[in-house]
């Protein structure tokens, strides 16, 4: 496995330092270059804080680059307790604030922590900032302390406050205090609602005083070191669920077989897991596509339907535009425009057979694709990647294949990956009119493995279309023999139960919702002090304050930060903290 030049650079930018940040654009290796930098200082007991989706792929990483160097154990609830015979522990964002995981990782005594996707830092009165860079936090449990983010973080100053604040508080003086930073390096000032922040002023100061703590390389600079795609596959853990549902598939095979030999039914069971696995892990997927929004646009590509709506109504605040076999080609291209000219529409979610052909434009907007679901027919990934390979595309294309460990996904991954990054070098290599035997051997294997591969997808459709309608056999419409006058009576009788029951419904909504009320008064009452009455508070000042447009502010910040039509009752405690920060700089609290 080569390193590249930049990324020396990068890994001795991190041994040089107590406190780093690299801010490198997605795909120029920043896990790579950390993990080496690890090995460089001889680290013997490393932490990772990153977002659970990659807690397996940082695992995963480790191995791949330091072979059997380092132990490690992946931290999977708040309550287990840690073994002191390991070198590397992983850790999420989410189990860190758990106070009695957090004060176990807290005694143990780290030469580094890493904080991966440390934009989730941003916020200094978050439970997560606090834990790891507050007050007695994790800060004073290491030897060092660096930070990976592919968000260009100096686009909004005002983010990198509580790094600032904990890693570089001498040389940011007189302006290291939340006030100072923000009136000197944000243009802070006293807006309608309380201090803006929002602003970006002497850039040049503070990017040399950050030039000691921040290093950050975009793809652009680095051209000609890098791959025309790169490619990477992140694993998610396979939990019981799952395994659950492969082994209840199996069973239902048998059945299904009976007396017959099973091996003749395994595309249909092999079609149902797919399927469920897919189901499975939406919940990861979407917390990973969620990060690299925080960078770039991004393409999704997906296989079932089922996953198209999950999608669809998950990213409902960031404006999708949807391409599926139902969009007729005039469609398909106002859709890709406004994609592509308008900032709003940050996602884009193509099926994999509808949006692999036949379109012009992605590459535009996007440098950044994800499958949800991998396919069985390679040709048609690599023809979704290469619609953002097109002409105008500026940077190398980064794919991330989610899958799931231990699964048919994983399986095959392996000839997979392979073919997706030699597809293009075997099948188009026209250098040469003379080859030899060998590179023709390669073509006649990947030739024959593509045609194995077009058999085995069609296969699937076919078992999946069976399923379907044995499913629509197994529940067929009722028949009944009554004559017309019985059924206009029966429904008559079905329509007026039907609205007895909205009315006891509606009456036992209104209850509940009455008692909700009490008990939010009475009990509930959140992390830090924050409780849906208390936000309401602070949203009836604001409204106050500004009959005209208070209430309709109130509305844009809840709805900016738990998604659109949502209101405080539909918030988490996550989010009823962040909304009360906002409210509360609007009010200049």
């Amino acid at each position: 496995m080569k390193i590249r030049q930049y990324q020396n650079e990068g890994i001795d930018f991190l041994t040089e330092r107590k406190y780093a940040l690299l801010a490198d654009d997605p795909g120029l290796g920043k896990t790579a270059q950390a993990i080496i930098a690890c090995t460089r200082i001889k680290a013997r007991r490393i932490l990772i804080i990153c977002p659970a989706q990659v807690k397996y792929n940082w695992a995963k990483e480790f191995k791949k680059w330091t072979g059997d160097l380092y132990t490690h154990h992946i931290i999977d609830t708040s309550t287990e307790k840690l073994p002191t015979d390991k070198q590397v522990y992983i850790i999420n964002y989410d189990l860190v604030i758990r106070e009695k995981m957090f004060r176990q990782i807290s005694k143990m005594g780290f030469d580094i922590i890493i904080c991966d996707e440390s934009h989730r830092l941003k916020n200094p009165k978050s439970q997560r900032t606090r834990k790891i860079l507050g007050k007695n936090s994790l800060v004073y449990a290491t030897k060092r302390m660096w930070f990976l983010t592919g968000t260009p973080v100096t686009n909004r100053p005002i983010d990198l406050f509580p790094m600032v604040a904990r890693c570089m508080s001498d040389k940011f003086a007189p302006h290291n205090s939340y006030m100072g930073f923000a009136y000197r390096y944000c243009g802070a000032y006293k807006g309608r609602f309380g201090l803006v922040v929002t602003g970006a002023t002497h850039l040049h100061e503070l990017r040399d005083k950050l030039k000691g703590f921040l290093i950050r390389r975009k793809k652009a600079d680095v051209l000609k070191e890098l791959p025309k795609r790169i490619i990477q596959r992140v694993e998610f853990d396979c939990t019981p669920a799952i395994q659950a549902t492969i082994a209840a598939e199996e069973v239902l095979t048998q059945e299904i077989a009976g007396d017959r030999e099973p091996e003749h039914f395994k595309m249909g069971e092999i079609s149902r897991i797919r399927r469920a696995v897919a189901k499975h892990k939406l919940k990861d997927c979407a917390g990973f596509i969620e990060d690299r929004l925080e960078e770039d646009k991004v393409v999704v590509f997906f296989y079932h339907k089922e996953v198209k709506k999950f999608l669809e109504e998950k990213f409902r605040a960031y404006n999708p535009i949807v391409i599926d076999g139902s969009v007729s080609a005039k469609e398909r291209s106002k859709r890709i425009d406004l994609f592509m000219t308008q900032e709003k529409h940050q996602i884009f979610l193509g099926q994999m057979e509808a949006a692999g052909e036949g379109i012009d434009g992605l590459q535009h907007a996007s440098s950044t694709c994800i499958f949800v679901e991998p396919s069985w027919l390679p040709k048609d990934m690599d023809q979704c990647i290469s619609r953002l390979e097109r002409m105008g595309q500026k940077n190398p294309v980064n794919a991330y294949i989610l899958t799931i460990k231990n699964t048919i996904e994983a399986e095959m991954m392996e000839l997979l990956e392979w073919k997706l990054s030699n597809i293009n070098v075997i099948l188009n290599d026209n250098q040469s009119l003379k080859q030899g035997e060998k590179k023709m051997a390669e073509k006649k294997k990947v030739f024959l493995e593509e045609k194995i591969d077009i058999m085995l997808e069609g296969q699937t459709k076919v078992c999946e279309l069976l399923t379907e309608l044995l499913e629509k056999l197994a529940h067929p419409p009722l028949v009944t023999t009554a004559t017309a006058g019985a059924k206009v009576e029966a429904v008559e009788k079905v329509e007026a139960v039907e609205k007895v029951e909205a009315v006891e419904k509606v009456e036992a909504v209104e209850k509940v919702e009455a008692v909700e009320k009490v008990e939010a008064v009475e009990a509930e009452v959140l992390p830090e002090n924050v409780s849906i009455e208390s936000v309401r508070a602070l949203a009836a000042k604001i409204t106050k304050a500004d009959k005209i447009n208070g209430k309709n502010v109130c509305i844009e910040i809840i709805e900016k930060i738990a998604g659109a039509g949502k209101k405080l009752k539909d918030c988490s405690q996550e989010q009823l903290q962040a909304v009360t920060l906002q409210f509360e700089e609007v009010l200049d609290v």
